[in-house]
């Protein structure tokens, strides 16, 4: 009896609404173009409560002015986020003086959703690219970020899927253990 009590306590403990929050956003890039040609491919995570690069694997095919890099943490472990007190910028670098990439949002990146890049030049606004101390900088032409929505089960859904599957086994023991009815 105690045994029933404390699994329907549990039970009902892990039915009650609780939202589940999860703090990291998957972002990938599409129909990223630079001005010389080149395309960028990739996915990137940021925080969303503090708005923070959290992963990110960023290829960049080559154009007329740059060849192709891949941005990553092993090949380029230095990262700006929240440039100028925003949450819709960063930028990856290998060190002060080599291959850099800044990539500006119309929205926040703590949002869910689609959010275009910034075209532009090198200023406060725009997404670029440059190698070796800004000699050889092209722009991104267009493109944007997506992220893929993926579903996070509540504890409540949980406990309801547990619960249908213990009544199913009580089903189950039920029609076990009656004798079967004799006609006569």
């Amino acid at each position: 009896m105690t045994k029933s009590i404390a699994l329907f306590a549990g039970l009902l403990l892990m039915s009650l609404p609780i939202s589940a929050n999860a703090t990291i956003i998957d972002w990938t890039l599409s129909n990223v173009t630079f001005s010389d040609g080149g395309a960028a491919t990739g996915t990137f995570s940021i925080d969303s409560t503090t708005g923070q690069l959290t992963d990110y694997d960023i290829t960049v095919g080559s154009g007329s002015i740059l060849a192709a890099f891949e941005y990553k943490p092993s090949t380029a472990p230095y990262v700006n986020y929240n440039l100028f007190a925003n949450s819709n910028s960063f930028v990856i670098f290998v060190d002060a003086y080599s291959r850099h990439l800044e990539l500006n949002f119309a929205n926040a990146l703590t949002n869910s959703g689609t959010n275009s890049l910034l075209p532009g030049q090198l200023n406060l606004l725009g997404s670029w690219e440059s190698d070796l101390l800004y000699s050889e900088i092209r722009y991104v032409s267009g493109g944007e970020a997506i992220v893929a929505v993926t579903g996070v089960p509540e504890p409540s859904t949980w406990a309801m899927m547990i619960l249908g599957f213990a009544g199913v086994g009580f089903m189950a023991y039920r029609r076990k253990s009656k004798p079967a009815l004799i006609a006569a």
